[in-house]
């Protein structure tokens, strides 16, 4: 029996000859587009299963549209169902501060994986995100300030849809 081959699963992301759809992603003018095949994407994602065979539009065209989503999280989502996984950054000890680049790498890169998960409902990830984020918490959290708190939670509401929408909801 065959075993499945990270490396080569990973060959068929943006295989033009292999793909049957088009994922063409789209921030603030910003467009990326992806070959993809629906049976990785639907085995992998429950959005893509649901877009791709109930009556969505998305069901009968070659192209699907995606919005909202930040190119650079997008793309490593994606690249983490066809390589069957990736590390978070290694954690580093460090003594004084945190810095931005630490912060960034650690906590907010983080968040912005976990809100894609959650779009998507892809419940494996976010949990793979919530345990690196507790264990970088462990490590960097006496250091991290006030204001960087702020940031972290402004920018998973930012990018949480599902928040968005709860908010909206209960204030009107």
């Amino acid at each position: 029996m065959a075993s499945s081959n990270p490396a080569c699963t990973k060959t068929l992301l943006n295989d033009k000859t292999f793909s049957d759809v088009k994922i063409r992603q789209i921030k603030d003018g910003e467009v990326k587009e992806y070959n993809a095949q629906k049976a990785i994407l639907c085995s992998h994602f429950k959005w893509f299963l649901k877009a791709l065979t109930v009556n969505f539009k998305e069901a009968s065209e070659s192209v699907i549209k995606v919005h909202d989503d930040g190119p650079a999280h997008f793309k490593v989502m994606l690249e983490f169902f066809y390589m069957d996984g990736f590390a978070f950054p290694a954690k580093v000890s460090t003594r004084g501060s945190m810095t931005d680049t630490i912060f960034d790498k650690h906590f907010m890169i983080p968040i912005g994986f976990n809100a894609l998960a959650d779009k998507y409902e892809l419940f494996h990830l976010t949990t793979h995100v919530a345990v690196y984020l507790e264990q970088a918490l462990e490590e960097f959290g006496a250091r991290i300030s006030n204001q960087q708190i702020s940031e972290m939670v402004d920018r998973y509401y930012e990018q949480c849809h599902r928040m968005q929408m709860a908010v909206v909801f209960n204030y009107y």
